[in-house]
């Protein structure tokens, strides 16, 4: 385990010494010369032990402190930000429900999901979010607003006021493998591109992530 650690240890000094500009410390050889004399280890740490002491550091350390900051950077540039619901979220989803008036129509949330057919999620006007089905449009009739623009995805999260009935079938959506309420779309009317958010948080919405779960307020 001794031989292991210096192992480990070993990418950590070269990086610390790249960054600092100084000639890397050598490691204590003898060290590593001492332990697993006998076991399956043995032969592996004298290789190690060999190529220590042949290896010229001028050579190696930086192109190996290189490696290891892009792939660094390249990790922290690709952190994406995730925005949670928060309080004013649900304050917005409330004060929109209190301006839902009872009628013939029902309130969408466009879905788009790159490697989904689904087209959002529907409820009835006045209720929660959390009551809300995930669809599939029947566009027999009238097409989806995107598919209208030749936009797909172009929408997504918008929010509707989608004029139309259910069918009372379903319709089989292969990616997911399984069967959504089909809705007869006879009109969309835009009410909001910016929506507050009604999910747990901003990856529900990410065209590229794959979460269906339902909205939960």
């Amino acid at each position: 385990m001794h031989c292991i650690t210096l192992l480990l240890r070993s990418p950590i000094i070269w990086f610390r010494s790249f960054l600092l500009g100084k000639e890397p410390e050598r490691l204590q050889i003898d060290q590593i010369q001492r332990p697993l004399r006998y076991g399956k280890l043995s032969s592996f740490c004298s290789k190690v032990n060999y190529e220590l002491r042949t290896t010229n550091y001028k050579l190696t350390i930086r192109p190996i402190g290189l490696i290891v900051t892009l792939c660094i950077l390249f990790f922290l540039t690709g952190c994406e930000t995730i925005a949670l619901q928060n309080r004013t979220d649900r304050a917005a989803i409330d004060a929109a429900l209190t301006k839902e008036t009872p009628g013939h129509y029902y309130v969408g949330r466009r879905f788009y999901k790159v490697d989904y057919h689904m087209w959002g999620w529907v409820k009835e006007p006045g209720q929660p979010w959390k009551s809300a089905k995930l669809i599939m449009f029947n566009e027999q009739k009238t097409l989806a607003p995107d598919r209208a623009k030749g936009q797909i995805g172009s929408d997504n999260n918008y929010e509707y006021h989608l004029y139309g009935t259910f069918s009372g079938g379903k319709v089989y959506e292969p990616a997911s493998d399984s069967f959504y309420p089909e809705f007869i779309l006879n009109k969309a009317v835009l009410v909001d591109t910016n929506p507050p958010l009604i999910f747990p948080d901003s990856r529900w919405v990410d065209p590229a992530i794959r979460l269906l779960q339902p909205p939960e307020y």
